[in-house]
């Protein structure tokens, strides 16, 4: 696990992960460029978002860094869930996948995205909003929301082993 300690956000070894039962469905992010992206989410050109605006019964979200490594082994990971989720017909209606990079800026997370070949959207948090409020400090943790944003799931660190993971 990556321990993010970012100037004035610094983490601090009490910090515990967004617990099941949390409700996360006002998180307001900053809305993707790209057509493709905001077509797959579902909303509108809006240029923030929260995560109740996305249709979908249950949503994935990838809390991340560009900067913290385990994070970076965590992504291809992330990419074939995501192609596993689009694969199929009854999983591509009801779930939808968005990844967090916490105290990332839009044009870090943009390159990342594309050196990664990272197909699902990826939303910059540049000020560490959602990093403070949350106290999303350690990372990589893969949150499953349901449609009303309430947390079901935190893994903390790398799935190592995808098909365990999705039968959880």
């Amino acid at each position: 696990l990556c321990l993010l300690s970012m100037g004035r956000y610094s983490a601090h070894a009490a910090s515990s992960p967004i617990s099941p039962g949390t409700s996360l469905s006002q998180l307001e992010l900053s809305t993707p460029d790209s057509p493709e992206k905001r077509n797959y989410l579902c909303i509108q050109d809006a240029e923030v978002f929260t995560l109740s605006d996305i249709p979908a019964k249950l949503l994935i979200v990838e809390f991340f860094s560009t900067f913290c490594k385990v994070c970076q082994a965590q992504t291809p990971l992330d990419n074939n869930l995501y192609n596993l989720i689009l694969g199929d017909p009854e999983l591509k209606k009801d779930i939808k996948m968005i990844g967090i990079g916490v105290g990332n800026k839009p044009k870090t997370i943009a390159a990342y995205s594309k050196a990664r070949k990272v197909t699902f959207p990826l939303i910059a948090d540049p000020g560490g909003k959602i990093m403070k409020e949350h106290e999303v400090y350690l990372l990589p943790q893969t949150l499953l929301l349901n449609k009303e944003g309430k947390v079901l799931t935190n893994h903390q660190g790398v799935i190592t082993d995808l098909d365990n993971y999705l039968q959880e």
